[in-house]
């Protein structure tokens, strides 16, 4: 069903093509129709390797990196379920999936991706530094700079987190 989707999506992407005769230069054009071709191209790979290796998250991971549209939202996170699926313990493919309803406005939703029942109440650090950020982007600045202290105190060397906290004293 996914692939499905996917494909469907994918013959759309041609359609790309269409809005671009409405630019002046032609060297905007060229440029244009190469970046649509190299997505594409991306694409098609991706769905391939999703046939190939059915069984492996990280070929759904690659196929959900891929689908970074707005109109592509329900297919990363199908892609994103089927890669939970097959590795529920993968870090990555939880923040991704943070990150995608955070960014389609889907706080809530954002925040429990970071929490996954397999942890428990212990998600990894990257996880926690998510939340921290997603409760940023919703404008509780002390309620995430809370969150960010608790990260940083437990992982001290997760630079990323030293960094992000930082620029929010600032």
């Amino acid at each position: 069903l996914i692939r499905k989707q996917v494909k469907a999506k994918f013959k759309a992407v041609g359609n790309l093509i269409e809005p671009v005769r409405a630019v002046k230069e032609p060297g905007e054009i060229k440029t244009i129709r190469k970046a649509v071709k190299i997505n594409q191209q991306a694409l098609q790979a991706a769905l391939e390797l999703t046939e190939q290796r059915a069984g492996d998250a990280r070929a759904w991971l690659t196929l959900a990196k891929l689908l970074d549209g707005a109109d592509q939202l329900d297919e990363r996170l199908a892609a994103l379920d089927r890669a939970l699926t097959l590795a529920p313990r993968d870090a990555e493919v939880h923040d991704l999936r943070a990150v995608s309803l955070a960014s389609a406005g889907r706080w809530e939703e954002a925040l429990a991706a970071c929490q996954p029942a397999v942890w428990q109440d212990h998600p990894p650090s990257k996880l926690r530094f998510r939340a921290a950020c997603i409760v940023a982007e919703r404008r509780d600045l002390s309620a995430a700079i809370e969150r960010m202290r608790q990260v940083v105190q437990d992982e001290p060397h997760f630079y990323e987190a030293w960094s992000q906290l930082a620029e929010w004293y600032h």
